[in-house]
């Protein structure tokens, strides 16, 4: 900062004896003169950068200086004789701290604190928590402010206030009413002359966004003659936009037209609404007209330049995420072929480590019993540090879980992905009970900056350093790959297992080793997470299927192959988003759609080309055979009889009579109601997986579809505002189209309505799977395509202009009308007249029903073909079978049973949103066909009430373990019962029988 050595001199000799030597009266209680400038003026006033060295001695003692008589002169704008001599003495300093007392003066946050305590700055005033009254959070009066959370908020310090005490003991600080009246004048322009080149070039653009008339003279001044290019520029920008809006009164007609002219020049884009507006107005003179219509014309060029430039880093930087993410998939899955599903919860404990670096080393304690140790390195030394904590911290997890867990599953690679949900169901549930859901974060400074590239176009550090660490990373893997023992090992054990084996090769170890190195690389691009996003416990649930989708673009297990689709999904989204094909009824493209269109992009490739870029040569992850479910076995018709009897008998004769009796309340009824409904979709996906062995995760998505259908009959049938449903009108309202959206015509019959319920859900998925089977498309791939599909619908869902609810989905009131009553609890009727009541009936008798359909299907002809397929699809292909029509028929028969689930679901819960299209739900039906047994259709309706009653009373009782209970079912379902439920009989008998036999 340079300082006027003269004016600082005549300010020192000028400053009252007592003012320099009584502290208090700048604001500073009981302490020396000879304090710190930190302490004197404040924390964060004076604040030293890292390169604080390389600062001359001289100069720190000037700043000091500068700031004692900025506090000293305070006081005296309180008196009449001094107050507007101290407002020029302060004016003349240019230094930034008077701007900021001026603001804050100005915006009457300036209290005095008794006599002790001196002048401080209150910008927070609220209750006390603890309702004592108003209370006042002090800081420092030059206290610098960060950014202000939103436009019109008060920029507070990042440090803590010096103190909080209550309101009343604070006076407020009065100013000299014509010092103020200058004050508030000399506030516009006082940053152009501020010493900072930073200050004022904001200062040149803030007067120019204002049109402030008055700046003219200083902006001719400074677009002439400042040393700093910047600042030149922006007040030569600034002043082409105030004379050519009018606001300079001295400026001629030529002048008016030359600064509309240089607002093109200099291709303002702050300038364009001004030019767009000047070349519409009637009352200008041609020449203004017509300077302003080629000036708009080129700020428009220059606009669509700087946004592909933008968007095609932004496409880099998505895409370096992307294959950071993807480099330790590719190695778990591409060439072990284990479907790590928790590949995204390594990504989180990367970036939980990284956070964990800096809060330990800083001071603080990550638990009690262990103290933090303060290092008093610098942000950016500390990001240093946990580079190598985040990798190991990642690496030492996936070590474990792959030593506990995996490592029986490598030829059960569906079991596998069933297991490694569960462990990112723990993982997420654990940091969750430690933490909360999110951590405060401290970064280096240079995280916050940018590299500006041209005029408009400015890089963000953050994202530059992240494509370094993944061009970096990529290397690295290459290098240890091609080059080292550790990679031939690995390569020769992931292409012939065996062999490697005889050849001396420890294939365990090397095992062991890849996973943990694989989660490593997860953890890292936490660590490069770190810098842009916020750490939760549930960050990686957002990455996990776009990096399955490069990985298998790419072809698994090819590095290559990963670098180019991770780059290319990448820079292909962020290309998309500024096109503008269409704006009515949607705008296509947007950042959603752009992401759908890439998605969907993605399956289509994959489906056509199922080997990716580069076929894989790892070990490929097939889809599941008769050797994967050896317990598979057909119930006998005593257990279907038996099992048939209990349903009917709990169903509707124990519970009808419970409730009857009043020991079950309608709420109880309505509760075991969702559970049918669950149950019906649940066996919709056994067949398809128990039956073929095709996993399918998009099942609840076939759900929320008939949920959908029956939403939109009863909101026809409901409360409406201008002729539209109360629930879709408020959404509506924001999008400026106040029209009932064609659709809900459709809905309009309720047997149509129904009718729509089974039809969508069935034809979207016999169309995936005509679309998927016939390229042969199978086993994990096929799973992680419907999860992509998943993925897919909820973002459609979620755009608010489609007039389905948006995020809000569809609600009802309970006051709409089915079997003549309304739905909501009404007095006058009988318990079993009650519709809820009704709708839980219908949906056991639907449960059982959905039963019977299943158990026809895999008796039937058309069940033994499913069977074959299950075992030996290839033969069954040979044989003349067009294995895919018989596939597509299963899936949409499961789409079917979804959609009748769904559509008795709403009307009992009330409400579906695009939430329940999450991954999470179609997850949730898997862990219920596995945890009954698959392959059984009564396993699916144990699975899915057993484990909906259990969610039900641990979201009640314990609901900070319902994660864990669900993480458990994944994982030891697999390892310890992978028959589920349904195959306990055959297991205990067949150890009864060993028992014997012995």
């Amino acid at each position: 900062m340079r300082v006027h050595l003269p004016l600082l001199m005549a300010t020192l000799l000028a400053l009252p004896i007592g003012a320099q030597e009584n502290p208090r009266t700048v604001g500073v209680s009981g302490e020396k003169e000879a304090r710190s400038a930190d302490l004197i003026v404040g924390p964060g006033v004076a604040e030293v950068p890292e390169s604080a060295a390389a600062v001359p001695e001289a100069e720190e003692e000037q700043a000091d200086a500068v700031g004692r008589v900025i506090l000293a002169a305070v006081p005296e704008l309180g008196e009449r004789k001094t107050a507007e001599d101290a407002v020029d003495r302060l004016i003349g300093l240019k230094d930034v701290r008077v701007k900021r007392l001026f603001e804050r003066l100005v915006a009457s946050e300036v209290y005095e604190r008794g006599d002790e305590a001196g002048i401080v700055w209150a910008p927070v005033i609220a209750d006390a928590e603890d309702g004592s009254g108003m209370q006042a959070s002090l800081y420092p009066l030059l206290a610098e402010g960060e950014a202000a959370a939103s436009e019109g908020e008060t920029a507070l310090p990042a440090a803590p206030p010096s103190a909080v005490v209550p309101f009343d003991e604070l006076k407020r600080f009065r100013v000299f009413r014509p010092a103020l009246n200058r004050i508030r004048d000399s506030l516009a322009l006082i940053g152009l002359e501020l010493d900072d080149p930073a200050e004022r070039e904001r200062a040149a653009i803030d007067t120019g966004n204002k049109r402030q008339s008055e700046a003219v003279p200083l902006l001719v001044e400074l677009a002439e003659e400042d040393p700093d290019a910047g600042v030149r520029r922006a007040a030569a920008e600034s002043l082409a936009l105030i004379r050519a809006s009018g606001g300079d009164p001295a400026a001629t007609p030529g002048q008016v037209v030359a600064a509309v002219e240089q607002i093109g020049t200099l291709k303002s884009i702050r300038g364009l609404d001004l030019l767009d507006r000047l070349a519409a107005d009637e009352e200008a003179t041609p020449a203004v007209r017509s300077a302003a219509a080629a000036a708009a014309a080129q700020v428009q060029r220059h606009i669509t330049a700087t946004n592909w430039i933008k968007n095609a880093f932004f496409g880099l930087s998505l895409g370096s995420i992307l294959v950071l993410m993807a480099l330790g998939l590719a190695i778990t899955f591409g060439l072990m072929g284990v479907i790590n599903m928790a590949h995204g919860e390594m990504l989180m404990i990367g970036a939980v480590g990284t956070w964990a670096t800096f809060t330990c080393l800083s001071g603080g304690q990550l638990f009690s019993w262990l103290p933090g140790l303060d290092t008093g390195l610098s942000a950016g030394w500390l990001y240093a540090v946990a580079l190598p904590v985040s990798f190991l911290v990642a690496a030492a997890a996936g070590w474990l879980v792959e030593a506990t867990i995996v490592r029986f599953l490598y030829k059960r690679p569906l079991d596998s992905l069933l297991a490694t949900i569960g462990v990112s169901f723990v993982l997420i549930q654990l940091v969750r009970n430690w933490k909360g859901d999110n951590l405060p974060l401290v970064r280096p400074a240079w995280a916050g900056g940018s590299i500006e590239l041209m005029q408009d176009v400015s890089f963000s550090t953050a994202r530059l350093f992240i494509i370094a660490l993944s061009i970096a990373c990529v290397v690295a893997v290459a290098a240890i790959f091609r080059f080292t023992k550790a990679g031939l090992l690995v390569r020769a054990t992931s292409q012939n297992r065996d062999m490697a084996r005889a050849l001396g090769v420890n294939t365990r170890r090397v095992d062991a080793l890849t996973f943990a190195f694989g989660s490593g690389l997860a953890g890292i691009a936490g660590y490069g997470l770190y810098l842009i996003a916020s750490v939760s416990p549930q960050m990686g649930q957002g990455y996990i299927v776009d990096s399955f989708l490069v990985v298998v673009v790419g072809g698994v297990g090819q590095l290559a192959g990963v670098v180019l689709s991770g780059f290319g999904i990448g820079f292909a989204q962020k290309m998309l988003e500024p096109l503008e094909l269409i704006t009515e009824p949607i705008r296509l493209f947007d950042a959603t759609w752009a992401n759908v269109a890439v998605l969907a992009g993605v399956v289509l490739f994959i489906q056509r080309r199922p080997g990716g870029l580069f076929p894989e040569r790892g070990r490929q992850a097939n889809l599941a055979t008769g050797d994967e479910a050896p317990w598979a076995s057909r119930p006998s018709g005593w257990t279907d009889a038996l099992m048939m009897s209990l349903l009917v008998g709990l169903g509707l004769v124990l519970v009808p009579i419970l409730y009857g009796s009043g020991t079950l309340s309608i709420d109880d009824v309505n509760r075991y109601g969702y559970f049918a409904t669950y149950a019906i979709c649940a066996v919709g996906l056994d067949l398809l997986w128990g039956y073929v062995g095709v996993l399918s995760l998009c099942q609840f998505l076939f759900f929320a579809f008939g949920a959908y259908a029956a939403g939109f009959y009863l909101i026809n049938h409901g409360p409406k505002i201008n002729g539209i449903p109360e629930c879709l009108y408020y959404v509506m309202s924001g999008t400026g189209d106040l029209t009932a959206p064609a659709y809900l015509s459709l809905f309009e019959n309720g047997f149509v309505s129904l009718l729509l319920a089974l039809l969508i859900p069935g034809a979207v998925a016999f169309a995936l799977g005509v679309v998927m089977f016939r390229s042969r498309v199978k086993g994990v791939y096929f799973a992680i395509l419907t999860q992509t599909f998943t993925v897919i619908a909820l973002r459609v869902f979620q755009k608010n202009e489609l007039g389905m609810g948006g995020t809000n989905g569809i609600r009802i009131t309970f006051t709409e009308t089915l079997f003549g009553h309304p739905i909501m609890t009404t007095e006058g009727l009988g318990p079993f007249e009650q519709t809820r009541f009704r709708l839980y009936a219908i949906s056991v008798v639907a449960l059982i029903l959905s039963v019977v359909v299943a158990k026809l299907i895999t008796r039937s002809r058309y069940g033994r073909v499913l069977l074959a397929i299950r075992d030996d699809e290839t033969r069954l292909r040979f044989g003349g079978y067009r294995t895919w029509l018989f596939k597509a028929g299963v899936f949409a028969v499961a789409g079917v049973m979804a959609g009748l689930g769904g559509a008795l679901y709403l009307p009992q819960k009330g409400i579906i949103t695009p939430g329940d299209m999450a991954p999470y739900w179609s997850i949730l039906v898997v862990a219920w066909v596995a945890v009954g047994g698959r392959g059984t259709v009564w396993g699916a309706v144990i699975g899915a009430i057993g484990v909906s009653a259990m969610y039900a009373w641990m979201t009640s009782n314990h609901p900070a373990y319902w994660m864990f209970a669900l993480g458990a079912l994944f994982i030891l379902t697999p390892l310890l019962l992978p028959g589920g439920v349904m195959s306990l009989p055959a297991m205990l008998g067949g150890r009864l029988r060993k028992a014997g036999g012995a």
